[in-house]
C-alpha cells in the first residue's frame, strides 16, 4: 500500500490546545483507498522534531507526507509553497531555545519548492468546501523548519512533501471562550476540514 505520513504539533507556549494534534492523531491508521496513514505528533521543538523526523522517515518510508501546522492568524487553510532554510524567532522553541539568522541545513539550498502540486490540492480542498489557498511563506519558525527538513531529506526521491497551514476549528475557538480569553481568532470548520484532507489524501495516492 502507499504510505502516507500526516504531522502536527504539540501545544506550543501557553496556547490551549492546537488542531494539528488532534487531526493527525485521528489519521493515524486510517486506510483511505490504496493508502495507509500514519500520523505523528511533533514536539514544538527544533533539536527533538529534526531526530523524530529522521526516525519517521527512516522507519516508515512515506510515499507522501503531509505536514500541519497551526497558524492562529490566517482566516483560511495556506498550502505553502516553499520552504526556506532559514531559522529565526523572537521566541523560543518548548525547551526554550531560540535560533536566530541560522540555516537549518548549513549546505543545503537557500529554498526548497513543494512537491505537492499545490494549486491542484488548494482545488481539492475548495471542492470539498473548505477554503484555501497558495502561500508561498511559511515563517521562520518551527513550521518553516519542519517544512525545509521534509523536502531536504527527500531530495531525489519521488516523494511528495507538502505543507499545510491550518486557522483553529470551531471547536477550538469555543474552548478558548470557555477560558474567558477576550481573543476570538479566525476558525473553520472541523469535520469540514477533516474530510477534505482525507479527499486529498485519496487524490495524492491515486496518482500512484
Amino acid at each position: 500500500m502507499i504510505r502516507v505520513l500526516v504531522t502536527g504539533f504539540e501545544r506550543f507556549g501557553k496556547e490551549p490546545l492546537n488542531p494539528t494534534e488532534e487531526l493527525v492523531t485521528r489519521l493515524d491508521g486510517e486506510v483511505v483507498g490504496s493508502a495507509i496513514v500514519y500520523g505523528a505528533v511533533l514536539p514544538v521543538s527544533y533539536n527533538r522534531s529534526k531526530r523524530l523526523i529522521q526516525f519517521l522517515l527512516e522507519n516508515i518510508e512515506p510515499d507522501i507526507i503531509l505536514s500541519f501546522g497551526l497558524s492562529s492568524q490566517r482566516t483560511i487553510v495556506s498550502i505553502e509553497k516553499i520552504a526556506l532554510n532559514y531559522a529565526h524567532s523572537r521566541i523560543p522553541d518548548n525547551d526554550s531555545v531560540v535560533l536566530k539568522h541560522t540555516r537549518i541545513i548549513e549546505n543545503g539550498p537557500l529554498a526548497l519548492e513543494s512537491t505537492l502540486n499545490v494549486e491542484e490540492a488548494v482545488k481539492v480542498l475548495l471542492d470539498n468546501n473548505v477554503p484555501a489557498t497558495v502561500s508561498y511563506h511559511a515563517g521562520t519558525f518551527l513550521c518553516n523548519y519542519v517544512f525545509y527538513l521534509m523536502l531536504y531529506y527527500s531530495l531525489h526521491t519521488s516523494r511528495i512533501v507538502g505543507f499545510i497551514h491550518i486557522p483553529y476549528t470551531h471547536r477550538d475557538v469555543v474552548e478558548i471562550l470557555r477560558r474567558n480569553e477576550s481573543r476570538i481568532p479566525p476558525s473553520i470548520d472541523y469535520e469540514k476540514l477533516y474530510y477534505a484532507i482525507r479527499k486529498l489524501i485519496l487524490f495524492l495516492a491515486g496518482g500512484f
